[in-house]
């Protein structure tokens, strides 16, 4: 039997650093903090209003660790089992996915509509349509969400944060595509390049007309990040110096942090040239960080357990983590800004433990054993000698955005 892959500690890190920035925002966003009563609070504050690209993150992990996975399985890209690929999206990301919809449906059901909470996070101020509930389950709801917005309305930010696993879908429906040119490997680079140029050139027109930001949630807007971390995915794998690892990781960890203080610091003048330009800064960083600490001596200190493990669990707290904020309305109503992040980060971290333990590791492991062919679990079991694309690719295997 063939060793286990090694997880990376820092890929962890990374979306630790992604979810936390993501629940800062929501939690500065709902008012329900104290009024800040120092600098420090005022700064994290201030620092929160840019933690929606914390999803940006999400996509370049994303891309990197679907594409680390495939090749640690298929052994090259290009040699990608279709069928074996699209298992393993629907056991990782359907139960929790499942979940959140029964969940969200039964509060919405159970929430009083004269309550801002329920309102603000729960209702909106649309009807959900049959168009609705059809965007959620085919994971087209980041199009519907823009059109809702040209309407004048909105959907409670319980639904709405899963435009991201729509763009995510979206992409991986074409990721064979781009798997398959993978065999050859000018027209691969071209086709990634021409992805970034997509998602540039997006946001570039969307400023231009002067459209509304939420155009952004588009697909062609997104998936330079994705397609960054597809790139940095099939690199040739390095091994360094430890203090080499270690510098560039803080480099790539500088570059993410110039990303998301750009867009609260940054003149009102540049602030549309920031937008255009900061989901790349903020992917290139992650890349940096997640090549750099393939050298298994970055991230190995026990500092950052904690982090490793919110990280983890980081879909089950992108999914669950308005839920949570819904519940404990009362109960964080007037705390501190950074008491009350901390409270609500591990409220949401205990939610998505208990889901990923009850629901979404045994469904998963349900849905791979009955439908996966029996040559391909027997393969999970004992594997060929490993070739050198393989060889590349020893990893983690979660999501948020995204894993197999």
């Amino acid at each position: 039997m063939a060793a286990k892959s090694k997880r990376l500690v820092g890929i962890d890190v990374l979306r630790a650093i992604a979810i936390i920035a993501v629940l800062a925002f929501h939690w500065e966003q709902s008012r329900l903090a104290a009024r800040p009563t120092s600098e420090l609070v005022f700064l994290a504050r201030s620092l929160s209003h840019a933690g929606g690209y914390g999803v940006i993150l999400f996509f370049a992990i994303s891309g990197f660790v679907i594409t680390r996975t495939v090749i640690e399985r298929d052994g090259e890209l290009s040699r990608m089992r279709v069928g074996s690929f699209y298992l393993r999206r629907v056991a990782r990301i359907g139960p929790a996915f499942l979940l959140f919809v029964a969940l969200g449906v039964t509060a919405s059901l159970a929430a009083r509509h004269t309550s801002y909470a329920s309102e603000l996070i729960l209702l909106g101020a649309s009807h959900h349509t049959a168009a609705f509930w059809l965007s959620i389950v085919t994971f087209t709801f980041n199009f519907d969400y823009i059109s809702t917005a040209l309407a004048g309305h909105y959907s409670g930010w319980y639904w709405s944060i899963i435009w991201t696993l729509s763009v995510e879908e979206q992409f991986y429906l074409c990721f064979p595509f781009l798997a398959h040119l993978a065999a050859a490997r000018a027209r691969f680079w071209l086709a990634i390049g021409l992805l970034v140029l997509l998602a540039v050139s997006s946001r570039a027109l969307i400023e231009a007309l002067g459209a509304p930001h939420y155009w952004g949630f588009a697909t062609p807007a997104c998936v330079d990040a994705l397609a960054i971390g597809v790139a940095a995915a099939v690199l040739p794998r390095f091994r360094c110096r430890r203090e080499w690892a270690l510098r560039g990781a803080v480099a790539g960890l500088l570059l993410v942090e110039l990303g998301f203080l750009s867009i609260g610091w940054v003149p009102g003048a540049w602030k549309a040239r920031a937008w255009i330009a900061n989901p790349l800064i903020i992917a290139a960083g992650a890349a940096l960080v997640m090549l750099c600490c393939q050298n298994g001596e970055v991230f190995s200190g026990r500092i950052w357990t904690p982090f490793a493990r919110i990280g983890r669990v980081s879909y089950g707290i992108y999914l669950f983590h308005l839920l949570v904020l819904y519940s404990m309305w009362p109960i964080l109503h007037g705390m501190g800004f950074l008491p009350g992040l901390a409270l609500f980060v591990a409220a949401s971290t205990l939610a998505a433990e208990i889901s990923f333990a009850l629901v979404e590791q045994p469904a998963s492991r349900w849905i791979r054993n009955r439908w996966s062919p029996r040559r391909e679990l027997a393969g999970d079991q004992v594997r060929v000698a490993p070739t050198r694309s393989r060889a590349l690719a020893d990893g983690a295997q979660t999501q948020m955005g995204g894993s197999e």
